[in-house]
């Protein structure tokens, strides 16, 4: 993996996370804490994942410009998306074996697996809060997961529920492939997803 600045477009370095990630990279995210950075507190520190062919996700400690010892292991086929939620600061990652796992940004520990959701291999994800009134919800944190059977499923990552399920429009052809959610207001959302065809396009709120 390549860590670019994005003002000047240099290059500022090359990110190897060791002998035993030689397999390609499938799916890359970001830990970025909502504080500064000190050195002396772990929590602070930002950190780049990267999902390997081999299963794997491993960490790269940014701050330090250094791999961490912790790899990731819980799918039993390819890593297809990766995306991290600051707030809560957890990992979650999607896969050809048609779940989804929550991880601790920070441990590395399995938190939940998600595997009813779909019949067929994810293949975009993100990860929100919900707001009520100007406040996070009680249950504040929901994964979206979009998949290869053309559904978008929303999860509240505290219990494990499925709280909702978008199906795709008559005319969407294809896998959904990415999955972005825009916070209107405090007490709305809107759930956008693509798929290849220019034309299979759904918004949703």
């Amino acid at each position: 993996a390549e860590v670019w600045e994005l003002r000047s477009g240099k290059k500022l370095r090359a990110v190897k996370f060791g002998a035993d990630s030689s397999s390609a990279v499938t799916a890359l995210a970001v830990y970025r804490p909502g504080k500064e950075y000190r050195a002396s507190d772990s929590t602070s520190v930002p950190l780049l994942f990267a999902a390997f062919a081999d299963c794997a996700i491993r960490c790269w400690d940014l701050a330090a410009s250094k791999a961490r010892p912790v790899v990731l292991k819980g799918h039993s086929k390819t890593i297809t998306c990766l995306a991290v939620h600051d707030l809560s600061a957890v990992l979650v990652s999607g896969s050809e074996d048609h779940s989804a796992i929550v991880w601790n940004a920070l441990s590395g520990e399995q938190l939940r697996c998600i595997a009813a959701a779909h019949q067929q291999p994810i293949t975009a994800l993100a990860v929100d809060s919900v707001w009520r009134g100007g406040e996070l919800a009680e249950h504040s944190t929901w994964l979206f997961t979009g998949s290869a059977d053309k559904t978008v499923a929303i999860t509240d990552i505290k219990t494990g529920d499925c709280v909702g399920q978008l199906s795709a429009p008559e005319g969407h052809t294809g896998a959904i492939t990415a999955i972005a959610v825009l916070q209107q207001a405090p007490d709305e959302s809107c759930l956008l997803y693509t798929s290849p065809s220019p034309r299979d396009r759904q918004k949703s709120r």
